[in-house]
């Protein structure tokens, strides 16, 4: 006698109810919106850092110490401006001061970057030990002590 088959075969686990998948989706869902607001929280904290290091005496001094030179007006070209993402730290407490930052330049001509250390001490202004822009593309270091900022 011949054996009879069924209409359909299938193979593998058997189908996910609609509950189930609706609830999967909802996971995924809820994980990603939770991943979202962690990134939404990082790139905030990494932008109020950097607006506090941009906003600093010692940021801004430096820059306009950069953009007055001669020496790295021809280097670079004008106008000269900031990159997006300085990198050091300025810590202060109770008047004394300490500030170690690296911050990018760029003008029609190349690159550079300015190096800053400085120190402070109450009721002084900050006064660089190290204030100078390397061209990045031959490697020159210009000296940006003498654009009127204090000196140690």
């Amino acid at each position: 006698m011949a054996e009879v088959l069924p209409d359909s075969v299938t193979l593998g686990p058997p189908p996910v109810p609609n509950a189930q998948k609706k609830w999967i989706v909802g996971c995924a869902g809820c994980g990603l919106l939770i991943v979202a607001g962690f990134l939404v929280l990082v790139f905030s904290i990494f932008l109020f850092v950097t607006g506090i290091i941009k906003s600093s005496d010692v940021y801004k001094t430096a820059l306009q110490a950069a953009m007055d030179s001669s020496e790295v007006q021809s280097a670079l070209g004008e106008p000269i401006k900031d990159g997006w993402l300085p990198m050091g730290s300025i810590k202060t407490t109770n008047g004394y001061g300490t500030a170690s930052i690296r911050i990018s330049i760029s003008g029609p001509n190349g690159k550079g970057v300015i190096d800053v250390n400085a120190n402070k001490e109450p009721n002084q202004p900050w006064r660089y030990a190290v204030l100078e822009c390397s061209v990045q593309e031959n490697g020159r270091i210009i000296n940006l002590k003498n654009q009127g900022v204090s000196k140690p």
